[in-house]
C-alpha cells in the first residue's frame, strides 16, 4: 500500500527535527511504520529510531541469486514505484566506471543497471 505523507502536519516537522534523519528517509520509515500500524497511526520518534534497527535495505549476501537476474525493465519499474510512493526524483544510469550501486545525493536516487 502507498501511503503519501504530508509534510506540512505538526507531527512530521516535530519528528524530522527531533530525528535529524533526512527528510526522504523520514517520509519511507513513517510509510513503512504506516503499512504495518495502519495509516491512521502516526509513528513517534521511539518508533523511527527503532525501525533503523529492524529495517534491512539490502538482502543477506548469504542468500544466492545466482541466474536470477533483473531486466531492466523490471528495474525501471520498481524504481518508479519506489519513487512515487516516497516522493523522491530518480535517475537511471548505466555508467560502469561510477564506484556506486545506488545513491542519494541531493534529494535524488540514482540507481545503476549494471
Amino acid at each position: 500500500m502507498a501511503n503519501c505523507i504530508n509534510t506540512n502536519t505538526a507531527q512530521y516537522k516535530e519528528l524530522l527535527e527531533q530525528s535529524n534523519l533526512n527528510p526522504l528517509i523520514l517520509k519511507a520509515r513513517i510509510s513503512i511504520f504506516q503499512d504495518q500500524n495502519g495509516v491512521d497511526s502516526y509513528p513517534e520518534l521511539k518508533d523511527i529510531i527503532k525501525s533503523n534497527k529492524e529495517i534491512s535495505y539490502q538482502k543477506n549476501q548469504a542468500i544466492s541469486d545466482e541466474g536470477k537476474i533483473a531486466s531492466e525493465k523490471t528495474i525501471r519499474d520498481l524504481a518508479a514505484k519506489i519513487a512515487d510512493r516516497i516522493g523522491i526524483p530518480y535517475k537511471i544510469e548505466s555508467d560502469r566506471t561510477k564506484e556506486y550501486k545506488g545513491k542519494i545525493e541531493n534529494n535524488v536516487a540514482y540507481i545503476k543497471l549494471d
